[in-house]
């Protein structure tokens, strides 16, 4: 007695319809129970591994974020590097104008401002 393959599909149907029912009214609970309780260590790896992974990924994001603040803080290093040095450099012209003062103030020397319009070749040489 072969079954058709109508027959078939009409079982299998029957079937989970039937199951379907049995689970709704709760009498397969004890089976629903046994199924959790045998899958539940697979479960719990497939979740741990999946949160590793994100574990993972999120480092790759931070590490990704930490490389370009590194590269925007180095460059802000070099520039205030380079303002400083430019503010040594004013403050010691700033003392050097100071003590070029300071000594006009002490000789009580009256000057004359003036423009130089040629040097001795000679004066050169000597340094």
């Amino acid at each position: 007695m072969g079954l058709t393959r109508r027959g078939v599909v009409f079982l299998l149907t029957a079937a989970v319809i039937v199951l379907i029912v049995l689970f709704q009214l709760g009498w397969l609970a004890f089976l629903a129970d046994g199924v959790a309780y045998v899958t539940r260590p697979i479960e719990r790896t497939f979740f741990n591994i999946s949160r590793q992974t994100n574990s993972f990924f999120s480092t790759l994001g931070s590490i990704s974020d930490l490389h370009r603040q590194n590269q925007e803080l180095q460059a802000e290093a070099a520039g205030l590097l380079a303002e400083n040095a430019k503010l040594k450099e004013l403050a010691q012209e700033n003392t050097e104008l100071r003590q070029a003062l300071d000594f006009k103030e002490k000789h009580n020397y009256t000057t004359v401002p003036g423009r130089i319009i040629g040097h001795d070749p000679e004066a050169l040489s000597s340094c």
